[in-house]
Protein backbone atom coordinates (compact mmCIF):
# COMPACT_ATOMS: atom_id res chain seq x y z
CA UNK A 1 0.00 0.00 0.00
CA UNK A 2 0.80 3.31 -0.80
CA UNK A 3 0.96 5.01 2.72
CA UNK A 4 4.38 7.36 2.89
CA UNK A 5 6.34 9.27 0.56
CA UNK A 6 10.01 9.29 0.50
CA UNK A 7 10.31 12.34 2.66
CA UNK A 8 8.02 10.22 5.05
CA UNK A 9 4.78 12.28 4.67
CA UNK A 10 1.29 10.21 4.67
CA UNK A 11 0.26 10.19 0.86
CA UNK A 12 -3.30 9.76 1.66
CA UNK A 13 -3.14 13.46 3.76
CA UNK A 14 -1.75 15.31 0.85
CA UNK A 15 -4.37 13.87 -1.55
CA UNK A 16 -7.09 14.68 0.61
CA UNK A 17 -5.72 17.94 0.70
CA UNK A 18 -5.57 18.41 -3.10
CA UNK A 19 -9.20 16.98 -3.55
CA UNK A 20 -10.19 19.52 -0.51
CA UNK A 21 -8.63 22.18 -2.70
CA UNK A 22 -10.17 21.41 -5.77
CA UNK A 23 -13.33 21.58 -4.41
CA UNK A 24 -12.88 24.77 -2.32
CA UNK A 25 -11.75 25.93 -5.80
CA UNK A 26 -14.56 25.05 -7.59
CA UNK A 27 -16.94 26.13 -5.32
CA UNK A 28 -15.40 29.91 -5.09
CA UNK A 29 -15.63 30.27 -8.55
CA UNK A 30 -19.92 28.82 -9.10
CA UNK A 31 -20.41 30.93 -5.41
CA UNK A 32 -18.54 34.22 -7.34
CA UNK A 33 -19.88 33.64 -11.09
CA UNK A 34 -22.88 31.97 -11.64
CA UNK A 35 -26.37 33.94 -12.34
CA UNK A 36 -29.53 34.09 -10.60
CA UNK A 37 -31.09 31.46 -12.39
CA UNK A 38 -28.35 28.86 -12.02
CA UNK A 39 -28.78 29.31 -8.56
CA UNK A 40 -32.09 28.56 -7.77
CA UNK A 41 -31.88 24.58 -9.14
CA UNK A 42 -31.96 21.68 -6.64
CA UNK A 43 -28.35 20.57 -7.90
CA UNK A 44 -26.95 24.02 -6.59
CA UNK A 45 -28.35 22.87 -3.31
CA UNK A 46 -26.45 19.62 -3.35
CA UNK A 47 -23.33 21.75 -4.95
CA UNK A 48 -23.61 23.66 -1.42
CA UNK A 49 -23.37 21.07 0.44
CA UNK A 50 -20.32 19.54 -1.05
CA UNK A 51 -18.83 22.99 -1.40
CA UNK A 52 -19.34 23.06 2.54
CA UNK A 53 -17.26 20.20 2.95
CA UNK A 54 -14.33 21.72 2.18
CA UNK A 55 -13.61 23.79 5.45
CA UNK A 56 -14.66 21.15 7.49
CA UNK A 57 -12.07 18.78 5.60
CA UNK A 58 -9.06 21.46 5.95
CA UNK A 59 -9.75 21.51 9.35
CA UNK A 60 -9.91 17.90 10.52
CA UNK A 61 -6.41 18.22 7.94
CA UNK A 62 -4.77 20.24 10.04
CA UNK A 63 -5.83 18.46 13.70
CA UNK A 64 -4.74 15.23 11.75
CA UNK A 65 -1.62 16.77 11.02
CA UNK A 66 -0.78 19.01 14.09
CA UNK A 67 -1.53 15.18 16.19
CA UNK A 68 0.35 12.92 13.86
CA UNK A 69 3.52 15.02 13.91
CA UNK A 70 2.93 16.04 17.89
CA UNK A 71 2.55 12.57 18.93
CA UNK A 72 5.85 11.06 17.01
CA UNK A 73 8.05 14.10 18.46
CA UNK A 74 5.72 14.11 21.78
CA UNK A 75 9.13 14.96 24.40
CA UNK A 76 10.11 18.00 21.66
CA UNK A 77 7.01 19.86 21.98
CA UNK A 78 6.77 19.83 25.40
CA UNK A 79 9.75 21.77 26.58
CA UNK A 80 11.01 24.93 25.25
CA UNK A 81 13.23 23.90 22.15
CA UNK A 82 13.88 25.37 19.13
CA UNK A 83 11.02 23.27 17.34
CA UNK A 84 8.33 24.26 19.73
CA UNK A 85 9.09 28.02 19.07
CA UNK A 86 9.21 27.66 15.41
CA UNK A 87 5.90 25.87 15.77
CA UNK A 88 4.84 28.72 17.44
CA UNK A 89 5.56 31.26 14.70
CA UNK A 90 4.63 28.71 12.51
CA UNK A 91 0.73 28.72 13.65
CA UNK A 92 0.74 32.41 14.63
CA UNK A 93 1.77 33.18 10.71
CA UNK A 94 -1.55 31.18 9.55
CA UNK A 95 -3.64 33.41 12.20
CA UNK A 96 -1.63 36.72 10.68
CA UNK A 97 -2.64 35.55 7.36
CA UNK A 98 -5.93 35.07 7.77
CA UNK A 99 -6.00 38.59 8.77
CA UNK A 100 -4.32 40.19 6.42
CA UNK A 101 -6.96 38.51 3.68
CA UNK A 102 -9.81 40.49 5.26
CA UNK A 103 -8.03 43.55 5.64
CA UNK A 104 -10.46 46.02 3.67
CA UNK A 105 -7.84 49.03 3.14
CA UNK A 106 -4.20 49.07 2.77
CA UNK A 107 -3.79 52.00 4.80
CA UNK A 108 -3.38 52.21 8.52
CA UNK A 109 -4.32 55.58 8.51
CA UNK A 110 -7.58 55.47 6.69
CA UNK A 111 -8.86 52.36 8.92
CA UNK A 112 -7.57 54.95 11.75
CA UNK A 113 -9.18 57.79 10.60
CA UNK A 114 -11.50 56.74 7.43
CA UNK A 115 -12.54 53.01 8.04
CA UNK A 116 -16.53 52.21 8.86
CA UNK A 117 -17.79 50.01 11.38
CA UNK A 118 -18.08 47.50 8.02
CA UNK A 119 -14.61 47.65 7.60
CA UNK A 120 -13.53 46.69 11.56
CA UNK A 121 -16.22 44.02 10.67
CA UNK A 122 -14.63 42.62 7.76
CA UNK A 123 -11.03 43.00 9.32
CA UNK A 124 -11.97 41.06 12.53
CA UNK A 125 -13.91 38.10 10.59
CA UNK A 126 -12.88 34.66 11.89
CA UNK A 127 -12.23 32.48 8.66
CA UNK A 128 -10.41 29.18 8.16
CA UNK A 129 -6.89 30.40 8.85
CA UNK A 130 -7.71 32.54 12.15
CA UNK A 131 -9.92 29.27 13.07
CA UNK A 132 -6.45 26.92 12.17
CA UNK A 133 -4.32 29.35 13.75
CA UNK A 134 -5.52 30.24 17.18
CA UNK A 135 -6.92 26.55 17.48
CA UNK A 136 -3.68 25.17 17.48
CA UNK A 137 -1.72 27.91 18.99
CA UNK A 138 -4.15 26.76 21.79
CA UNK A 139 -3.44 23.22 21.27
CA UNK A 140 0.25 23.34 21.69
CA UNK A 141 0.24 25.43 24.84
CA UNK A 142 -1.95 23.11 26.31
CA UNK A 143 0.33 20.03 25.42
CA UNK A 144 3.22 22.21 26.64
CA UNK A 145 1.55 22.65 30.55
CA UNK A 146 -0.43 19.58 30.20
CA UNK A 147 2.27 16.91 29.24
CA UNK A 148 0.79 14.10 29.09
CA UNK A 149 -0.59 12.64 25.73
CA UNK A 150 -3.44 10.93 27.38
CA UNK A 151 -4.62 14.32 29.75
CA UNK A 152 -3.79 16.28 26.14
CA UNK A 153 -6.24 14.05 24.23
CA UNK A 154 -9.37 14.14 27.39
CA UNK A 155 -8.83 17.72 27.34
CA UNK A 156 -9.56 18.09 23.83
CA UNK A 157 -12.09 15.64 23.82
CA UNK A 158 -14.47 16.93 26.86
CA UNK A 159 -13.86 20.44 24.93
CA UNK A 160 -15.48 18.96 21.91
CA UNK A 161 -18.14 17.55 23.43
CA UNK A 162 -19.05 20.90 25.68
CA UNK A 163 -18.56 23.24 22.41
CA UNK A 164 -21.11 20.97 20.45
CA UNK A 165 -23.65 20.73 23.29
CA UNK A 166 -23.44 24.73 24.27
CA UNK A 167 -21.78 26.63 20.84
CA UNK A 168 -26.64 26.73 20.20
CA UNK A 169 -26.83 28.39 23.82
CA UNK A 170 -24.02 30.64 23.53
CA UNK A 171 -24.96 32.49 20.20
CA UNK A 172 -26.41 35.83 20.08
CA UNK A 173 -26.02 35.98 23.76
CA UNK A 174 -25.95 39.67 25.29
CA UNK A 175 -22.84 39.08 27.03
CA UNK A 176 -20.86 38.35 23.87
CA UNK A 177 -22.34 41.58 22.77
CA UNK A 178 -20.32 43.25 25.71
CA UNK A 179 -17.02 41.78 24.49
CA UNK A 180 -14.73 43.44 22.06
CA UNK A 181 -15.72 42.82 18.11
CA UNK A 182 -12.43 41.16 18.08
CA UNK A 183 -13.25 38.81 20.66
CA UNK A 184 -16.60 37.85 19.83
CA UNK A 185 -15.88 36.86 16.46
CA UNK A 186 -14.64 33.71 17.54
CA UNK A 187 -17.30 32.94 19.71
CA UNK A 188 -20.45 34.49 17.61
CA UNK A 189 -21.61 33.87 13.92
CA UNK A 190 -23.90 37.06 13.87
CA UNK A 191 -20.72 39.49 13.30
CA UNK A 192 -19.98 38.31 10.00
CA UNK A 193 -17.32 35.25 10.83
CA UNK A 194 -17.80 32.35 8.90
CA UNK A 195 -15.88 29.97 10.97
CA UNK A 196 -15.81 30.91 14.34
CA UNK A 197 -14.13 28.28 17.27
CA UNK A 198 -17.72 27.59 17.82
CA UNK A 199 -18.01 25.09 17.06
CA UNK A 200 -15.43 24.48 14.34
CA UNK A 201 -12.61 23.74 16.52
CA UNK A 202 -14.24 20.61 17.20
CA UNK A 203 -12.90 19.05 13.59
CA UNK A 204 -9.88 20.39 14.05
CA UNK A 205 -9.66 18.35 17.93
CA UNK A 206 -11.50 15.51 15.89
CA UNK A 207 -8.70 15.26 13.63
CA UNK A 208 -5.94 14.97 16.65
CA UNK A 209 -7.90 12.36 18.22
CA UNK A 210 -8.06 10.39 15.04
CA UNK A 211 -3.91 10.68 14.46
CA UNK A 212 -3.62 9.01 17.75
CA UNK A 213 -5.91 6.35 17.28
CA UNK A 214 -4.02 6.02 13.60
CA UNK A 215 -0.51 6.45 15.12
CA UNK A 216 -1.46 2.81 17.07
CA UNK A 217 -1.52 0.75 13.97
CA UNK A 218 1.53 -0.77 13.74
CA UNK A 219 0.53 -2.92 10.24
CA UNK A 220 -1.11 -2.33 6.82
CA UNK A 221 -3.60 -5.46 7.56
CA UNK A 222 -4.42 -2.97 10.72
CA UNK A 223 -4.74 0.08 8.86
CA UNK A 224 -7.24 -1.33 6.28
CA UNK A 225 -8.85 -2.33 9.59
CA UNK A 226 -8.94 0.88 10.86
CA UNK A 227 -10.39 2.91 7.89
CA UNK A 228 -13.18 0.04 7.20
CA UNK A 229 -14.56 1.04 10.16
CA UNK A 230 -13.86 4.72 10.07
CA UNK A 231 -16.28 4.47 7.26
CA UNK A 232 -18.99 2.57 8.92
CA UNK A 233 -18.68 5.41 11.65
CA UNK A 234 -19.00 8.13 9.50
CA UNK A 235 -22.05 7.03 7.97
CA UNK A 236 -23.28 5.94 10.99
CA UNK A 237 -22.51 8.87 12.86
CA UNK A 238 -24.33 11.26 10.05
CA UNK A 239 -27.18 9.45 9.87
CA UNK A 240 -27.62 9.24 13.40
CA UNK A 241 -27.29 13.08 13.08
CA UNK A 242 -29.39 13.48 10.62
CA UNK A 243 -32.56 11.42 11.89
CA UNK A 244 -31.94 13.36 15.25
CA UNK A 245 -32.69 16.44 13.33
CA UNK A 246 -36.02 15.07 11.92
CA UNK A 247 -37.23 14.28 15.64
CA UNK A 248 -40.37 17.07 16.70
CA UNK A 249 -38.87 18.10 19.19
CA UNK A 250 -36.83 21.85 19.65
CA UNK A 251 -34.04 20.66 22.12
CA UNK A 252 -31.92 24.09 21.99
CA UNK A 253 -32.93 27.98 21.11
CA UNK A 254 -33.99 28.70 17.31
CA UNK A 255 -30.65 29.25 15.82
CA UNK A 256 -28.66 29.02 12.04
CA UNK A 257 -28.65 25.12 11.99
CA UNK A 258 -26.13 25.42 9.14
CA UNK A 259 -23.89 26.94 11.50
CA UNK A 260 -24.18 26.03 15.20
CA UNK A 261 -26.60 23.00 15.50
CA UNK A 262 -24.81 19.49 16.77
CA UNK A 263 -26.55 17.62 14.20
CA UNK A 264 -24.48 19.66 11.14
CA UNK A 265 -21.45 19.79 12.69
CA UNK A 266 -21.54 15.98 12.79
CA UNK A 267 -23.12 15.22 9.41
CA UNK A 268 -20.21 17.12 7.95
CA UNK A 269 -18.03 15.29 10.09
CA UNK A 270 -19.39 12.14 8.93
CA UNK A 271 -19.34 13.17 5.33
CA UNK A 272 -15.30 14.24 5.79
CA UNK A 273 -14.63 10.90 7.57
CA UNK A 274 -16.51 9.00 4.21
CA UNK A 275 -14.40 10.96 2.09
CA UNK A 276 -11.29 10.49 3.94
CA UNK A 277 -11.33 7.09 3.60
CA UNK A 278 -12.54 6.54 0.34
CA UNK A 279 -9.07 9.24 -0.63
CA UNK A 280 -7.02 6.65 1.48
CA UNK A 281 -8.31 3.32 -0.61
CA UNK A 282 -7.60 4.36 -3.58
CA UNK A 283 -4.45 6.01 -3.06
CA UNK A 284 -3.32 2.78 -1.22
CA UNK A 285 -4.94 0.31 -4.34
CA UNK A 286 -3.67 2.62 -7.35
CA UNK A 287 -0.54 1.70 -8.82
CA UNK A 288 1.05 4.94 -9.22
CA UNK A 289 -0.23 8.54 -9.06
CA UNK A 290 0.49 11.70 -10.57
CA UNK A 291 3.54 13.82 -8.64
CA UNK A 292 1.46 17.03 -9.41
CA UNK A 293 -1.66 15.86 -7.14
CA UNK A 294 0.25 15.47 -3.79
CA UNK A 295 2.59 18.65 -4.49
CA UNK A 296 -0.65 20.45 -4.72
CA UNK A 297 -1.58 18.87 -1.59
CA UNK A 298 1.36 20.14 0.58
CA UNK A 299 1.11 23.66 -0.92
CA UNK A 300 -2.62 23.63 0.18
CA UNK A 301 -1.76 26.82 1.96
CA UNK A 302 -0.06 28.82 -0.57
CA UNK A 303 -3.25 28.28 -3.03
CA UNK A 304 -6.05 29.36 -0.32
CA UNK A 305 -4.16 32.43 -0.02
CA UNK A 306 -3.22 32.99 -3.68
CA UNK A 307 -6.72 32.48 -5.27
CA UNK A 308 -9.05 34.51 -3.05
CA UNK A 309 -7.72 37.79 -4.41
CA UNK A 310 -7.66 36.53 -7.75
CA UNK A 311 -11.41 35.61 -7.31
CA UNK A 312 -13.05 38.39 -4.83
CA UNK A 313 -10.49 40.86 -4.77
CA UNK A 314 -7.97 42.74 -2.42
CA UNK A 315 -7.01 46.05 -1.59
CA UNK A 316 -3.68 44.96 -3.55
CA UNK A 317 -6.36 43.85 -6.26
CA UNK A 318 -9.95 45.16 -7.23
CA UNK A 319 -9.89 43.94 -10.77
CA UNK A 320 -10.86 40.52 -9.71
CA UNK A 321 -13.30 37.81 -11.05
CA UNK A 322 -16.39 39.04 -9.03
CA UNK A 323 -15.71 42.37 -9.90
CA UNK A 324 -16.09 42.21 -13.79
CA UNK A 325 -18.34 38.91 -13.86
CA UNK A 326 -19.99 38.13 -10.56
CA UNK A 327 -23.62 36.76 -10.67
CA UNK A 328 -23.49 36.75 -14.27
CA UNK A 329 -22.24 33.54 -15.77
CA UNK A 330 -24.61 30.22 -16.82
CA UNK A 331 -22.98 26.42 -15.64
CA UNK A 332 -21.02 26.36 -18.50
CA UNK A 333 -19.08 30.14 -18.84
CA UNK A 334 -18.72 29.22 -14.88
CA UNK A 335 -16.50 25.97 -15.79
CA UNK A 336 -14.92 27.44 -18.58
CA UNK A 337 -13.41 29.78 -15.80
CA UNK A 338 -12.85 27.32 -13.55
CA UNK A 339 -10.74 25.11 -15.80
CA UNK A 340 -8.69 27.96 -16.74
CA UNK A 341 -8.40 29.43 -13.29
CA UNK A 342 -6.78 26.13 -11.94
CA UNK A 343 -4.68 25.83 -14.47
CA UNK A 344 -3.28 28.87 -13.64
CA UNK A 345 -2.60 28.32 -10.10
CA UNK A 346 -1.18 25.24 -10.59
CA UNK A 347 1.38 26.49 -13.11
CA UNK A 348 2.07 29.06 -10.64
CA UNK A 349 2.00 26.60 -8.00
CA UNK A 350 4.24 24.08 -9.21
CA UNK A 351 7.04 27.23 -9.53
CA UNK A 352 6.69 28.27 -5.74
CA UNK A 353 7.04 24.41 -4.89
CA UNK A 354 10.16 24.17 -7.33
CA UNK A 355 11.34 27.75 -5.38
CA UNK A 356 11.02 25.71 -1.93
CA UNK A 357 12.62 22.56 -3.13
CA UNK A 358 15.48 24.52 -5.60
CA UNK A 359 15.48 27.71 -4.53
CA UNK A 360 15.17 28.70 -1.24
CA UNK A 361 17.19 31.54 -0.33
CA UNK A 362 16.26 33.16 -3.15
CA UNK A 363 12.66 32.74 -2.46
CA UNK A 364 13.48 34.19 1.32
CA UNK A 365 14.51 36.94 -0.38
CA UNK A 366 11.31 37.20 -1.91
CA UNK A 367 9.28 36.92 0.59
CA UNK A 368 11.00 39.03 3.22
CA UNK A 369 10.84 41.97 0.52
CA UNK A 370 7.17 40.72 -0.42
CA UNK A 371 6.71 41.43 3.67
CA UNK A 372 9.20 44.57 4.07
CA UNK A 373 6.38 46.38 0.55
CA UNK A 374 3.64 45.14 1.90
CA UNK A 375 4.35 46.70 5.32
CA UNK A 376 5.72 50.00 4.32
CA UNK A 377 2.48 50.56 1.81
CA UNK A 378 0.63 49.64 4.98
CA UNK A 379 1.65 52.12 7.31
CA UNK A 380 2.87 55.06 4.93
CA UNK A 381 0.09 55.45 3.06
Amino acid sequence: MLLKQNNGRYLFLDVFRFVSIILMLQGHVFRALLDTTSRLTTWFDIHEFIHGLTAPGFLVSAGLTFGISTLKRHQEYIQLSPVFYKRLGRFSLILLLGYALHLPKLSLTQLMNAGTYYDYISLTQVDVLQCIGITLLFSQLLLFFVKEEKYFLRTIGVMSIAILLLTPLLQNQSFLKSLPLSVAQYLDIYNGSNFPLLPNAVYIFAGMMLAEKFLKLDSEAHIEIFFKKLSLFGIGLALIALAVYFVPMQFYPVNDFWKTSPNFVLIRFGCVVLLLTAVWYLTAKVQSINPNIPLLGKESLFIYIFHLPLIYGSPVNYHSLYVFFGSQMNVLQASIVFIALATFIVYVTKQWHYMKTHRLTALRYIQVGMATTFLYFFFTL
